[in-house]
């Protein structure tokens, strides 16, 4: 009955379903501040293999095992070992391979932006003149989105949602240095060109029926809570208690993030008999939550170890004799 085609929530049911996307700027708004903060007292080789340490594991881990539940159950794109093998460094479209889960290309971009800031903490100005980079970025976003709409420009500057990580770049300034005009107008000009990105994802074409693109307001309106999310996390009380619990919960968010979607819809395509789509989502919500901590315990963790052990003492040495002759790289210090 794999053909069977099921009910639709309606109502709140399904507004509430269909703002799941949300997430992935709040995620890359967070990203923008976590990087400037981590990146402080590091330099480009070292804070660019923390990147691939604090990643990829989970990522080779979460796709292997999409990849196999894929295989079991099908997928409406073939899904080989080619397929594998091409998705193991996020570049399957050199190979002619898609994604094996859709949700990847938010990875690529993390890698986009992981780039950038090793290139500016290279030359010694990431952190010195933050600000004039994220006016330049969101200048030549705002000129791809609206004037020159070249594909290539937008993957390389991330155009679409360079918005959320100026925000998040911009909230960073202001916990380290205070509040600004500059930093302020920064986030206000960011969040109205991260509208419009969000009334791009908000179409998602990828699903079977796309749902109709949301107004500029109401992106407007989310834009505006994202902003207010990202700074709750950021400049909110503290949560002391329960500590261990959250921590857990927070490094079981990426590899959860990796398999929900298209092992979620593997499984929806099967149980579609059941007519049961809410019961269905909040069950494969529970699965993917167990999925998740055993990726993280079994494979992720224990990974990212060996691999650190085995290779950061390589990177410490190769680190420090590039930065000897970096003439950049120590001449101008973070303010």
């Amino acid at each position: 009955m794999i053909g069977y085609a099921p009910s639709t929530p309606t109502g709140v049911v399904a507004d509430f379903f269909r703002l799941g996307f949300v997430g992935v700027p709040i995620f890359f708004a967070l990203s923008g501040f976590l990087i400037a903060h981590v990146s402080q007292k590091t330099d480009a080789i070292r804070f660019g293999v923390n990147r691939i340490f604090r990643l990829m594991p989970g990522f080779w881990a979460s796709m292997t095992l999409s990849f196999i539940v894929l295989m079991v159950l099908g997928s409406p794109h073939e899904v080989t070992f080619k397929t594998w093998a091409a998705n193991l460094f996020l570049l399957p479209q050199i190979a002619g391979e898609p994604f094996v889960d859709g949700v990847y290309w938010t990875l690529v971009y993390e890698f986009v932006f992981y780039g950038w800031a090793a290139v500016f903490l290279f030359f010694g100005i990431f952190h010195r003149y933050l600000l004039w980079i994220c006016a330049g970025w969101l200048a030549i976003a705002t000129a791809n989105v609206f004037v020159l709409q070249i594909g290539a420009i937008d993957r390389i500057f991330i155009a679409t949602f360079a918005g959320a990580f100026i925000i998040g770049l911009s909230l960073w300034h202001i916990y380290q240095h205070g509040r600004s005009f500059f930093a302020m107008g920064l986030i206000a000009a960011s969040s109205l060109h991260l509208s419009f990105g969000l009334r791009t994802a908000s179409l998602q074409d990828y699903l079977p029926n796309p749902p109709e693109q949301l107004s500029l307001v109401f992106c407007l309106i989310i834009s505006a809570l994202i902003v207010g999310i990202v700074s709750l996390a950021i400049f909110g009380p503290q949560i002391k208690r329960n500590t261990d619990l959250l921590v857990t919960l927070g490094a079981i968010s990426y590899p959860l993030y990796l398999i929900h979607q298209e092992i979620g819809y593997a499984v929806f395509r099967h149980l579609a008999f059941l007519d049961q789509p809410v019961l269905l989502a909040l069950l494969m919500t529970l699965v993917s939550v167990v999925l998740a901590y055993a990726i993280h315990e079994v494979a992720e963790t224990p990974l990212r170890n060996w691999l650190q052990s085995k290779f950061m003492p390589l990177t410490a040495r190769l680190a420090d004799r590039i930065n000897a002759i970096n003439p950049f790289g120590h001449s101008l210090k973070p303010l």
